[in-house]
C-alpha cells in the first residue's frame, strides 16, 4: 500500500514538473520574442552625423520634424542660453525664447522682457510640414541671437559692431531676422557665440 501511494506521489510531481518545465520556457521564449519586437530606444543623432546644418534642415524636412541630436557641449543646437536669455527649437521647427530682450535678441519684434517662453513671432517660422521657413538650430548670445533656418543662416538684436554678420556695423535693434551675408561662401557645420573682453559676445561658426 505504502509503495502505491509513493509510486503515485512520484508519477503526479514527475508529469507536474514535466508541465511547470513546458510553462516557463513558453514564458521565455514569448518574452524575448516580446523584447525583440520593441523598438530600439531613441538615441539623438550625433551632429556630427551631418556634414552641413543645411543637410540637418534637408534631414528635417525628410522626417516632416526636426530632430533630437547632440552637440556634445556646444553653445547651439536645440537649446541655448544666453547670459539672459533662452530659446528653445521645438520639433515644429518654430522657436520659443524667454527672458531679457532689450535689444529684440529673443526674436519677439520688441524690446519687452518676456518671464516665460514665448513664441518667437518675429521670426515668421512655421512648421515644418508646411514646407514653408522653419528652424533646426539656435544661439542666444548676450544682445543677440542666431539660427540656422531652411533659408539660411540669420541672426537678429544688437548690431553693434557687426554682431549681425550683415556686413552694417552700426548701432541698432534689428528685431527681424537678417541674412548673415559675411560668410565668404563658407558652409556652417556649427556656431556659437564667444565672449570678447572687454568687448561683447560674439557669433562664431
Amino acid at each position: 500500500m505504502k509503495q502505491n501511494v509513493l509510486r503515485n506521489i512520484i508519477f503526479i510531481c514527475f508529469y507536474n514538473f514535466r508541465y511547470f518545465l513546458a510553462i516557463i520556457s513558453l514564458f521565455i521564449i514569448t518574452g524575448f520574442n516580446q523584447l525583440y519586437d520593441l523598438n530600439d530606444p531613441s538615441i539623438p543623432l550625433e551632429i556630427s552625423t551631418f556634414n552641413s546644418m543645411q543637410d540637418l534642415v534637408n534631414y528635417a524636412s525628410k522626417l516632416g520634424y526636426v530632430p533630437a541630436y547632440s552637440t556634445n557641449g556646444g553653445e547651439y543646437g536645440l537649446i541655448s542660453m544666453g547670459d539672459q536669455t533662452g530659446c528653445v527649437v521645438m520639433r515644429s521647427g518654430k522657436i520659443k525664447c524667454w527672458g531679457s530682450n532689450g535689444n529684440g535678441q529673443i526674436g519677439m519684434g520688441d524690446t519687452t522682457n518676456r518671464e516665460t517662453p514665448t513664441l518667437a513671432s518675429a521670426l515668421s517660422l512655421s512648421d515644418v510640414t508646411s514646407g514653408n521657413d522653419f528652424s533646426v538650430s539656435i544661439s542666444a548670445a548676450g544682445l543677440h541671437s542666431c539660427g540656422f533656418f531652411k533659408t539660411g543662416f540669420k541672426c537678429w538684436g544688437d548690431q553693434t559692431s557687426g554682431k549681425l554678420g550683415n556686413g552694417i556695423t552700426t548701432a541698432a535693434n534689428i528685431l527681424s531676422p537678417v541674412l548673415v551675408t559675411t560668410l565668404g561662401g563658407k558652409t556652417v557645420k556649427k556656431f556659437g557665440s564667444i565672449w570678447i573682453p572687454g568687448s561683447f559676445m560674439k557669433t562664431v561658426f
